[in-house]
């Protein structure tokens, strides 16, 4: 397929300079390369990836979080780094203990923040849910927030449901 595929991109040209262009000799076999040597890979060469097949009638809305957690953790989505810490924190997030969902947002943070004197080392990293991540780090002072875009926090207003109420969370956060 390669060939013929060659041979109709350049009409004009002699079956030897196609060959030169396309085909080389790499790792003592001759393939197909461009002038960088990029080769193209072979079929063999490709890892399989087997996928665990969701069980029977198991659905993310029956409320069996155990189950899709620990799907979570089996998931090749993550760096065997964090693979490892979700399998470590048996797919619990480790602010909220509750159990990470398909769809949440998960973030893995320093137990010790690198600003307070933690390290990158395995023991001093843990996941956490987006939101639980926010509290977390607003309580132990690290830094602020990277996901809250405003100092203003929205409350419910008094007199209807339907309407918000813009509050400062510190006095003067209000534009005048």
């Amino acid at each position: 397929m390669l060939w013929g595929w060659a041979n109709r991109r350049h009409r004009n040209k002699g079956k030897t300079w196609i060959y030169d262009k396309y085909w080389r000799r790499v790792e003592g076999s001759i393939r197909f390369a461009d002038t960088h040597d990029h080769v193209l890979l072979k079929p063999s060469m490709i890892r399989v990836m087997r996928h665990v097949k969701v069980q029977g009638t198991r659905s993310p809305y029956d409320g069996d979080w155990v189950y899709w957690s620990r799907r979570i953790t089996k998931a090749p989505k993550y760096a065997s780094r964090e693979f490892h810490i979700l399998v470590r924190q048996q797919g619990r997030c480790a602010h909220c203990r509750l159990f990470f969902k398909a769809g949440d947002l998960i973030e893995f943070d320093h137990i010790l923040p690198s600003s307070l004197g933690g390290t990158n080392g395995m023991d001093n990293l843990q996941a956490l849910h987006r939101h639980c991540h926010d509290s977390k780090t607003a309580q132990d002072g690290s830094c602020r927030s990277a996901h809250v875009t405003s100092p203003n926090v929205e409350e419910p207003c008094e007199a209807k449901v339907s309407r918000t109420v813009l509050k400062p969370s510190r006095e003067g956060d209000l534009p005048a």
